[in-house]
């Protein structure tokens, strides 16, 4: 006999002392560590109710990934399928489980948050390729709502293999400034390079080299000027005045150094000749070149001081720039 099988005859004998009532703990304790056997007889005790507590047995064992005994939960007359034992799932990354429950038909792995399929959302940010895998075969599940949000973030947190099936969706565009953005700006090399080798991507978008410069994202440069497809000199050399600013500028929020000068050890209070510089000379630039450079920030700058590619960085993706 069976571990499992023994099991079952020791709940069953024990519920059929009247002085015995099957509880809520009962099962979702056996729910936890996948008894099936257990379950059954549990199931066919009338004083049982497997919905108790939110539905506790079925989301504990949708969490521990037992889809045998979420199957026999399902098909009990009193369990309702919430939707946090399909989350719980998914978090977790339990595909048989996720089956099972998609099969009941009481579920819609299609469902939004603010325009966001919130199934994929959640599969993405967990790093769950299998269930992304899963939900994209699904016609309904569509990777561009809510601003193609979880393509966004599989770019902008560097899930390569994600994102590579994502961008298996033909409905994706991978030209959208926001996922190019977080590719840039925070996924590196690996996510900007996979976009790039897209079929569809337009490697001289000025935006993409715009975004480079102003960032000083000297890899994606490299990278960039690694294709052959790519043309720095395309808009009438455009991309030399934002190089030009980024250097004067220095790494912008990237916490990166420029290949420039490096600081002295005399804090960089002395001139060229080897003079201390006066107070209101610090900055070792002529009155001249600071007027050039102030009409330049006019231009680069809003109101409030943020740059135009900051600004549309921090809209397409909130929160990216400040890890």
């Amino acid at each position: 006999m069976d571990d499992g099988t023994a099991r079952a005859i020791f709940v069953d004998r024990l519920l059929k002392n009247p002085r015995v009532l099957p509880s809520s703990s009962a099962s979702g304790l056996a729910s936890t560590l996948g008894h099936a056997a257990v379950v059954e007889v549990l199931l066919k005790d009338d004083r049982m109710d497997p919905s108790s507590d939110s539905n506790e047995a079925l989301r504990k064992a949708s969490a521990n990934g037992h889809a045998a005994v979420v199957s026999q939960l399902l098909r009990h007359p009193k369990v309702d399928p919430s939707p946090y034992a399909f989350y719980e799932s998914i978090e977790r990354g339990h595909v048989a489980v996720m089956d099972v429950l998609l099969r009941d038909g009481r579920y819609d792995a299609a469902w939004r948050v603010s325009g966001r399929c919130l199934a994929l959302w959640m599969a993405d940010d967990h790093q769950q390729l299998g269930v992304v895998d899963r939900l994209m075969q699904d016609p309904r599940v569509d990777s561009t709502g809510g601003d193609s949000f979880p393509v966004v973030l599989a770019a902008g947190l560097s899930y390569v293999d994600i994102l590579a099936r994502l961008l298996q969706d033909a409905r994706v565009n991978p030209n959208e400034p926001g996922i190019i953005t977080a590719a840039v700006l925070n996924g590196g090399v690996a996510p900007t390079r996979l976009l790039l080798q897209h079929h569809s991507m337009n490697i001289n978008d000025p935006f993409i080299m715009e975004t480079t410069i102003e960032f000083c994202k000297i890899e994606i440069l490299e990278l960039l000027l690694a294709d052959p497809r790519f043309d720095p000199a395309k808009n009438n050399n455009s991309a030399l005045e934002p190089a030009i600013m980024c250097g004067a500028d220095g790494a912008k929020e990237n916490g990166e150094k420029m290949d420039a000068e490096t600081e002295e050890e005399d804090g960089g209070l002395l001139d060229d000749e080897g003079n201390e510089k006066d107070d209101d000379d610090s900055s070792g630039m002529s009155e001249e070149d600071g007027d050039e450079l102030s009409e330049y920030d006019e231009e680069a700058e809003s109101e409030d001081g943020k740059s135009k590619g900051a600004q549309e960085a921090d809209l397409q993706f909130p929160g990216l720039r400040d890890n």
